[in-house]
C-alpha cells in the first residue's frame, strides 16, 4: 500500500471494516456516525499511505485511529447533541483497567457530579431530563413549562458550568470526561 496499491488498500479495508465499524457503533451508538468516522479513518490512511509508518500491530493502530476519530467527532458535535455522556462511556470501553487516565477521569466524574448538584434547580432539571431521559428541547420545554429555546439555553448553561468546573481547554474536556460518568 505504501506506493498507492489500490488492491492492497481494498484488502485492508475489507479485512478491517466490519471490526472497526462495530467498535465505532459501540462508541457512538449510531451506524451513520460510525460510518462517517470510518470513512475519515480510511481516507486519512489512504492520504498518508506514502509516509505512514506503523510500529507494531496494524489492527491496534486502526483501533486507536478509530478511537481518536470518535473523540474528534464527539468534540465537534458536543453542542449539537448530548455527547458529554457518550464521551465518558467511550473511555470505559476503550481504556485499560489500570490506566492512570482512569484515575483522572474518576476525579473528573466527581467534579461533574458536584457541579450538577450545585446547578440552579431549573438548569439541573433541564440537564437531567436531557441526560437521563434523552428528551429533545421541545420535550424538555413542554415538561418544564418553558419554550424549547429556554430549554436549549438552560442546557447550554449546564454544559458551560461543567466545562468551567473541569477547566475546559478543548482537548482537556475530551480527555477529562471520556470515561467514568454514567
Amino acid at each position: 500500500m505504501m506506493h498507492g496499491d489500490t488492491d492492497a488498500f481494498s484488502q485492508l479495508y475489507n479485512r478491517y471494516w466490519n471490526e472497526l465499524f462495530a467498535l465505532a457503533v459501540k462508541m457512538l451508538r449510531g451506524e451513520e456516525e460510525a460510518a462517517d468516522v470510518l470513512q475519515d479513518v480510511f481516507f486519512s490512511l489512504w492520504q498518508r499511505r506514502g509516509d505512514l509508518v506503523v510500529h507494531g500491530s496494524l489492527a491496534a493502530y486502526l483501533h486507536t485511529s478509530v478511537r481518536y476519530k470518535v473523540r474528534d467527532y464527539i468534540a465537534k458535535n458536543i453542542t449539537r447533541r448530548d455527547y458529554l455522556s457518550l464521551l465518558t462511556d467511550t473511555a470505559v470501553h476503550t481504556l485499560p483497567a489500570d490506566s492512570q487516565l482512569r484515575l483522572e477521569l474518576k476525579e473528573a466524574q466527581q467534579t461533574i457530579q458536584s457541579t450538577v448538584a450545585s446547578m440552579p434547580a431549573r438548569v439541573r432539571e433541564a440537564y437531567t431530563l436531557r441526560r437521563e431521559q434523552h428528551l429533545s428541547y421541545a420535550e424538555i420545554g413542554e415538561r418544564m413549562g418553558t419554550s424549547p429555546e429556554t430549554a436549549r439555553k438552560q442546557l447550554q448553561h449546564a454544559l458551560q458550568l461543567i466545562k468551567n468546573s473541569l477547566g475546559y481547554t478543548g482537548a482537556s474536556l475530551i480527555l477529562a470526561i471520556s470515561g467514568f460518568w454514567k
